[in-house]
């Protein structure tokens, strides 16, 4: 509907568009000249939907936004969005999708009169948590090594490699499946780090000794002088 008139002491001219009747009526009674068009409007449907996500990747607790660009005649380009799952996702009205759990889910997509449906599938994988190891301080000796048990947490999380470094190669290294040499006397530290999470890490205390070497000349000379004095008192 199309409704003009007058308002105010001055008469000011009022003009508005409503397809409300209750609209009609309250504002029939403020204005003055009051005049009503009715028109019939050709309703265009929605016939395209364009979102920026075919498929939608996520990590737990990562969150995207998904857009949508729709054919601009349309007369209602309102959209509808379900999830096939809400405990794997959730879904605000301005499209940001957030990852709650691991799992698989559907978000389905509809026009207003559902006159054009969009399926988007959506992948959420679990993250690490922790690194587990079965030693948080190592002694070995130099020129000796010693191999890192390292356990990710949980165990549903599907990527479970794990990066090494020492903060000093001086004193101890470390290799990629988390082998440690012992280089010369020292302290140092070996940092472990998810690969899809590198602020996930555990840190582990290296003590490297130097072993202590037995002088068997002296020792053979202490033996050889009881054998000479045995001799001696036969």
């Amino acid at each position: 509907y199309l409704i003009t008139g007058n308002a105010g002491k001055n008469n000011k001219k009022i003009k508005f568009s409503t397809e409300s009747e209750y609209n009609i009526n309250r504002f029939a009674k403020l204005l003055k000249n009051v005049n009503i068009e009715k028109y019939i409007v050709a309703y265009v449907p929605v016939v395209n939907l364009a979102f920026n996500y075919n498929e939608i990747n996520l990590k737990k607790g990562e969150e995207v936004v998904l857009t949508c660009d729709v054919n601009e005649n349309a007369t209602n380009s309102q959209l509808h969005a379900q999830v096939t799952d809400p405990d794997i996702i959730e879904v605000s009205a301005n499209g940001t999708i957030k990852a709650i759990n691991p799992g698989k889910t559907q978000l389905i997509i509809q026009s207003y009169k559902n006159t054009v449906l969009k399926t988007i599938d959506v992948i959420v994988k679990e993250i690490p948590s922790e690194i587990k190891v079965e030693d948080e301080k190592i002694t070995i000796y130099v020129g000796e090594t010693s191999q890192i048990e390292a356990t990710v947490i949980p165990e549903t999380v599907e990527n479970k490699n794990v990066k090494y470094s020492s903060s000093n190669n001086n004193i101890a290294t470390v290799n990629s499946k988390g082998k440690i040499t012992g280089v010369k006397k020292g302290t140092t530290k070996i940092t472990i780090t998810t690969e899809v999470e590198p602020q996930i890490s555990k840190i582990i205390i290296v003590h490297v000794k130097k072993k202590q070497v037995i002088n068997n000349t002296e020792d053979n000379n202490i033996n050889n002088n009881i054998i000479i004095n045995s001799n001696i008192i036969t």
